[in-house]
């Protein structure tokens, strides 16, 4: 026990020490990283859900009504299949969205980002990375 004491004593000991320190704290800051990194992508995923939503199936419809507007029913099955593309397409980019944004959650980000996409005039704006003059959907708006 005394040996072990006076390796930290020495000043090889008091590196090794805060090195130890540095790769934990690495260690940490990495795994934050991956989470963000992971939740952007999430997010990107569900922007190609909607886009590719609008495209193939809300644009005909509005192309063929009068009022160009979608019914209740359709808006449900609109938003269910935005998520059901952006499952998909994050699965094959290797995120689980179901493991970061929780599934009841996922029809509000999508409503969010078909609003964001109107106001801005077009989800070409709003996809991944944002303008700087747009804030991004962060972890945060999902607490």
């Amino acid at each position: 026990m005394e040996a072990i004491w006076e390796v930290f004593n020495s000043d090889a000991g008091t590196g090794l020490v805060l090195g130890l320190i540095s790769l934990v704290f690495g260690f940490v800051k990495s795994v934050s990283w991956v989470k963000e990194r992971n939740f952007a992508t999430a997010v990107q995923a569900l922007e190609v859900g909607v886009q590719d939503t609008y495209e193939n199936y809300v644009k005909g419809i509005k192309a063929g009504r009068e009022d160009g507007k979608l019914t209740e029913v359709e808006k449900i099955k609109a938003r269910q299949m935005a998520i059901d593309t952006a499952k998909a397409w994050a699965m094959s980019n290797g995120v689980d969205i179901l493991k970061l944004v929780a599934k009841e959650y996922l029809p509000v980000l999508v409503e969010k980002l078909v609003k964001r996409s109107k106001t801005l005039g077009g989800l070409a704006k709003t996809v991944l990375p944002l303008s700087p003059e747009v804030p991004p959907l962060t972890s945060s708006d999902v607490s």
